[in-house]
């Protein structure tokens, strides 16, 4: 979880997951009725517009990982409770 300073206020918008069987989760999690989404899926550098003659398999393979669930500041503890709940109940399969 991120740290958030007792003094201030974060308004979380998503919140990304490094997820091992990102797609079968993502797939999962739609069946489920729960929102979800992969907002990063290539590396910058392999844009056509940025392509870069430099190798980043690091990059590449946490693009294949990543998983955008939802946190905002409409979604109710409850719903928190509901997503956290089908992730776990996924990894438990």
């Amino acid at each position: 979880m991120p740290f958030v300073d007792e003094r201030a206020f974060h308004v979380f918008h998503q919140f990304t997951i490094k997820a091992e069987n990102r797609d079968e989760l993502k797939k999962f999690l739609d069946s489920q009725g729960i929102g979800n989404a992969v907002f990063y899926p290539m590396p910058l550098h392999s844009i056509p517009v940025l392509e870069a003659k430099a190798s980043c398999p690091k990059t590449e393979k946490v693009c294949k990982q990543v998983l955008s669930l939802p946190v905002h500041p409409s979604v109710s503890e409850q719903d928190l409770h509901a997503v956290a709940d089908a992730v776990k109940a996924f990894y438990k399969k």
